[in-house]
């Protein structure tokens, strides 16, 4: 794909503030700069379909590309808020069971897992790049409970969300 117009320059942009950012604000310049890109019309193919793998070599055909696109969209529109396996298996018009099954083969992550891991990529961006205070970051990314998103932040990141803002303003400064 090509991009054009307001999205090239806006992409631009976000690539060479990424050339100078690191660690956490590089990464949330990335996840900026795919949801950029994917809700942009500005756009042009630069291969065909005849380039595609034949459905069923690759492991995931093109409705079941679109689906996984569809469901990645949706949940980082709305990891702040309530996700329910069951609307988003709703999207593909599946049963849970199967939705699981479904995404995890084509991502290789359980829907719980890459929901975690998007809510605490973004809570290490508010940490790095905030003054809030760990219980609103922990609100702002969709927990509801303070324990339990101190306890995935640590399995994650393998730090409190304290000893990370701590090292983040440190790395910063």
């Amino acid at each position: 794909m090509a991009f054009h117009g307001e999205t090239r320059r806006r992409g631009v942009e976000v690539l060479l503030a990424m050339g100078g950012a690191r660690g956490m604000e590089r990464l949330s310049l990335f996840m900026r700069l795919l949801e950029l890109l994917s809700r942009s019309d500005e756009w042009v193919a630069l291969s065909s379909e005849i380039f595609a793998p034949e459905p069923g070599t690759s492991g995931i055909d093109a409705d079941s590309l679109d689906l996984v696109q569809r469901v990645l969209a949706y949940v980082f529109e709305n990891a702040a808020g309530t996700l329910r396996l069951a609307d988003v298996a709703a999207l593909g018009g599946m049963s849970e069971y199967r939705f699981s099954r479904f995404f995890k083969r084509a991502t290789g992550n359980s829907f719980t897992d890459h929901e975690t891991k998007l809510r605490i990529s973004q809570a290490c961006d508010l940490l790095a790049n905030s003054g809030l205070p760990v219980t609103d970051v922990c609100y702002e990314v969709g927990y509801s409970n303070v324990s339990n998103f101190n306890r995935n932040f640590r399995r994650q990141r393998g730090s409190t969300p304290t000893e990370y803002r701590r090292l983040a303003k440190r790395r910063a400064g």
